[in-house]
């Protein structure tokens, strides 16, 4: 299975599960929709802004191992078959989700002392 199907399943599964454990009751047939339904553009939207975001890391990833790694191969295989088991499992391992937001949070609070190039 390739990678942007792999995510596809994992997000729409992830909104499902959610719209699915939605209890509270609803008023509205619009707060229906909103809480437990997904419609067709809800749909593509959600496909469109995650799968291109993750599309680019992960050829951006591959690309930086292929390049540094280039003359150690059994390094580069490590590091892309590592590469494939954190895109899997990012979704649904909270704590995988809660090293990737710390991640972030690193790299806002310290942007202004990040390098200028690649070293």
């Amino acid at each position: 299975m390739k990678i942007r199907q792999q995510w596809r399943i994992l997000i729409l599964s992830s909104v499902i599960f959610d719209k699915a454990s939605y209890e509270l009751e609803v008023k509205t047939y619009e707060e229906l929709l909103k809480k437990k339904g997904i419609s067709r553009s809800e749909y593509s939207r959600i496909l469109e802004k995650y799968m291109d975001n993750t599309d680019t890391a992960v050829i951006k990833s591959k690309e930086y191992i292929d390049k540094y790694y280039c003359d150690k191969f059994k390094i580069r295989l490590e590091l892309n078959k590592a590469l494939k088991q954190v895109i899997i499992d990012l979704p649904t391992n909270k704590s995988m989700r809660r090293l990737e937001l710390n991640i972030a949070d690193f790299i806002i609070g310290n942007y202004e002392s990040l390098p200028d190039a690649d070293s």
